[in-house]
């Protein structure tokens, strides 16, 4: 760790190599009795550079395996629902948010759906390739539902999930540039 609590592998590597170039330096020119005291400051080194390791291991896998969702999805009751943006619209999957509610919609009810909240609010998201909800679209869709669990999930998305993605765009945060879809040419 460096001194913001962030991990710098090239400032923990560039202190370990002056330590080992002392301990080499210190074993090569002095008597071989006092060898042995060069031995832990070298000792030190190679135990210091299997924890790097070993932590650069642990920072990849975690890359690995969130790294591609980490920023767009928001979890609601252990339910995970993926968000996506562009520059005017955030966008909702829609199997997500039906899991969310606990319904199964066939193909005449998202034809229904489509046409209550509109084409423009629910449809297949190109670079997504799955039917997604506007944020108008779910809130309309929501309006017209009466259940607890539904108006629970509607402030929900509301106060965390719109309003974090607000503020991502009006800061200009990275989070929003890099996860943004871009619209198809043309």
């Amino acid at each position: 760790m460096n001194k913001l609590g962030t991990f710098d592998p090239n400032t923990n590597i560039a202190f370990l190599a002056f330590v080992l170039s002392i301990a080499v330096a210190a074993a090569t020119w002095l008597p071989s009795v006092l060898k042995l005291f060069a031995l832990y400051p070298f000792g030190w080194v190679v135990s210091r550079l299997f924890f790097i390791v070993m932590s650069l291991i642990k920072h990849r896998a975690e890359k690995d395996a969130i790294g591609d969702w980490n920023g767009r999805y928001f979890a609601f009751e252990g339910q995970q629902i993926r968000i996506h943006w562009d520059d005017e619209t955030t966008w909702l999957v829609a199997k997500d948010i039906f899991d969310a509610i606990q319904r199964d919609p066939d193909a005449v009810e998202r034809k229904k759906i489509r046409v209550r909240v509109g084409e423009a609010h629910y449809r297949d998201l190109p670079g997504v390739n799955e039917d997604c909800f506007s944020e108008y679209g779910v809130l309309k869709y929501f309006s017209s539902q009466r259940e607890e669990d539904i108006r629970k999930l509607r402030r929900w998305l509301e106060r965390e999930v719109f309003a974090s993605v607000r503020k991502f765009r009006e800061f200009g945060d990275e989070r929003h540039e890099r996860f943004k879809i871009e619209r198809p040419a043309g």
